[in-house]
């Protein structure tokens, strides 16, 4: 095939991995890991830097996760709307011979 074309399942099955990202990403849980680290070091700048850090993470672990799940529904959308033209195009052309 030539040019541009969109296959609705393919993209609804990235949709669905999408979400599965969306998902997991926020579990990751990596700010408990630099906690778990700073900890060990109590009182230092590190420690108070950990904590910084393991904070900035976590939200920006929860912001990928919310992205990702926003993604997911857009290509959901998108998916739909690709398969309801296809669909409607087939029922159209049914019965024209080429």
């Amino acid at each position: 095939m030539d040019g541009f074309g969109v296959s609705a399942p393919r993209l609804q099955d990235v949709a669905r991995v999408a979400a599965a990202a969306a998902d997991e990403v926020p579990a990751v849980q990596i700010g408990a890991a630099v906690r778990a680290a700073a900890a060990a070091l109590p009182g230092g700048l590190t420690a108070a830097a950990g904590e910084t850090l393991a904070g900035g993470w976590t939200a920006s672990c929860a912001a990928v996760g919310a992205a990702l799940s926003a993604q997911s529904g857009a290509l959901a959308v998108a998916a739909a709307a690709y398969g309801a033209v296809d669909a409607e195009v087939g029922a159209a052309l049914e019965g024209v011979r080429c």
